[in-house]
């Protein structure tokens, strides 16, 4: 009202209960209209003041469950508009909130606190759930008389998948591998599944090959049964910063992996295959870090997954998380040690071939598989937050908190004077650092290269997302890459927040001679290593080392 300057307003549009009613009312003007969109009140029979309708107000009802069902043209006429304005872009979708069903407690608990914008919906995964009408697809199965190809059968889990198959009911296993069967352990599980009386044909091909590829898939078009399945699980990991990354070392990692997938498609497009399983990563979804090669081979199997659908063959790309067991993650016990600082948990065996099965039987192209605490992941990864997927799985999450969380470092360096900035990022630094490397802060000196203390990509990968959660500012890769020193990390990190190393205060005896220029100083090379050098330089490659003849 005072907005209106006691006039009041000509719409009161209201979905709000109790006593927002007549406190809408009072606010209507001369021949002002009053929208009911709310349920409660309605169907609690709840008195209305008419008073307020004195001055040719009116009070209207929409309530358009009532339409639905009663009036079939009028909902159609209404529906074909609003479709008109959404295609003309007049509207735009309402705010929402999704739960997962297995969450839809969730759901009613913010719908019933009042707190929300828009709507709430509680979805159903569309791989699970058949549309109306549609039959509900047969359970998959493995055909005794036909052969199923696992690509990389010695990893640990070609060894699962190959397990699960013969319990399914398979007789006659290819088995192939850059290097076949060489180890005991593959010849004692190879040994296993003969007393099984399962048939094994082992082949030695390199995935990336489309020599080796074609002999592979010759040598089983040669054999008495039909392939009916292929499970690709080939892969090569070789993880360094992109910057660091050469044709050689990229094609290593996309080699068997995307090159293998699409060799094998295009030599089995004539052959009815039951399944064409791929090994994908979310790392293709989500990104990670000082993985862009390994990322954009498992962002061509998904891709070709949806083109294999397309083209109405059979296809499935699994974007795993961690595999536990026997898998890489499972050996590499340093991996899942980072991998659990970003929340993200191991998937047992049992569990990732309940997925397989129950996606195969789906149909559906592409299917991720990750356990992960979304809370500690989202902190880990400050700087994905504009990821659209990544908000709506936040969104749907109980308990999260869009407001984010401020760590209290970075309320400690808002709040510093900028004098003092660096000094407080440098003791954030020293603490993050000190956390990785597993040695007391204050332990370690502004001055000391990181590389004395056994830092290595891996760990400075960590620190980079550590300090990024920890301090709220994410630097380009290569500017960390070029520092070698908790000092020149916090001087690296003050530029970007605004902050000044103190000055020193002024001289009280005759001025010095002039310091030399940053650029140039005096060391005694003879007693330093190659690794304290570098650390003096920066990692800088235009910067220029002058030595003395002597030397």
């Amino acid at each position: 009202m005072e907005f209106t300057d006691r006039r009041g307003v000509d719409v009161v549009l209201n979905a709000l209960a109790g006593e927002a009613i007549p406190m809408g009312l009072a606010c209507l003007a001369e021949f002002g209209r009053f929208v009911e969109i709310g349920k409660r009140d309605i169907y609690q029979n709840s008195r209305i003041p008419l008073r307020p309708l004195r001055r040719n107000a009116s009070f209207h009802v929409v309530a358009m469950d009532a339409v639905f069902a009663a009036d079939e043209s009028l909902t159609r006429e209404i529906l074909g508009e609003i479709s008109d304005l959404i295609e003309k872009r007049a509207l735009c979708p309402l705010p929402f909130r999704a739960f997962p069903a297995n969450n839809v407690g969730s759901a009613f608990r913010l719908m019933a606190s009042g707190k929300h914008t828009g709507k709430v919906v509680v979805s159903f995964p569309e791989t699970f759930v058949p549309r109306r009408g549609e039959p509900i697809a047969s359970k998959f199965e493995i055909k005794s008389d036909g052969c199923y190809l696992i690509t990389g059968a010695f990893g640990g889990f070609g060894k699962v998948i190959a397990n699960w198959l013969v319990n399914c009911g398979a007789r006659h296993l290819v088995l192939s591998s850059r290097n076949g069967a060489s180890t005991p352990e593959a010849e004692a599980f190879v040994n296993s599944l003969l007393d099984r009386n399962v048939t094994v044909q082992i082949v030695k091909a390199d995935a990336g090959s489309s020599d080796d590829i074609a002999r592979l898939l010759a040598e089983i078009r040669s054999s008495a049964q039909s392939l009916r399945g292929i499970f690709h699980l080939a892969m090569f990991i070789d993880d360094a910063p992109l910057a660091a990354l050469n044709r050689e070392r990229m094609t290593s990692v996309i080699g068997p992996k995307a090159l293998g997938a699409w060799l094998l498609h295009e030599g089995t497009r004539d052959i009815a295959l039951d399944c064409f399983v791929m090994f994908s990563s979310v790392s293709s979804i989500f990104g990670n870090p000082a993985q862009g090669n390994y990322a954009a081979a498992n962002a061509f199997l998904d891709s070709l997954a949806h083109h294999r659908h397309a083209l109405g063959l059979p296809a499935l790309s699994i974007n795993w998380g961690v595999l536990g067991g026997e898998g890489y993650v499972g050996r590499n016990g340093r991996v899942a040690e980072f991998l659990a600082k970003q929340g993200i948990r191991e998937l047992s065996p049992g569990e990732v071939l309940a997925i397989v099965e129950s996606s195969l039987r789906a149909g559906s192209p592409q299917v991720a598989a990750i356990r992960v605490d979304w809370a500690k992941w989202r902190t880990f990864f400050r700087g994905m937050q504009g990821n659209p997927l990544l908000e709506r799985i936040f969104a749907a999450v109980e308990g999260h908190d869009s407001a984010g969380v401020v760590s209290d470092w970075r309320s400690k360096i808002e709040s510093a004077a900028p004098a003092e900035k660096e000094t407080v990022i440098a003791d954030a630094v020293r603490e993050v650092v000190g956390s990785v490397l597993r040695v007391k802060p204050d332990t370690l000196r502004d001055d000391q290269p990181l590389t004395d203390l056994g830092l290595d990509s891996l760990m400075g990968v960590e620190i980079e997302n550590s300090l990024e959660a920890a301090i709220g500012v994410a630097l380009p890769t290569t500017s960390l890459m070029r520092t070698r020193t908790i000092g020149q990390i916090a001087t690296l990190i003050a530029g970007h927040v605004g902050g000044t190393a103190p000055s020193a205060s002024p001289p009280t005896s005759p001025a010095p001679a002039p310091e030399p220029a940053p650029s140039s100083i005096e060391v005694d090379l003879d007693a330093l290593s190659i690794e304290q050098i570098d650390g003096l330089l920066g990692g800088d490659d235009d910067l220029v080392l002058e030595a003395s003849p002597h030397v």
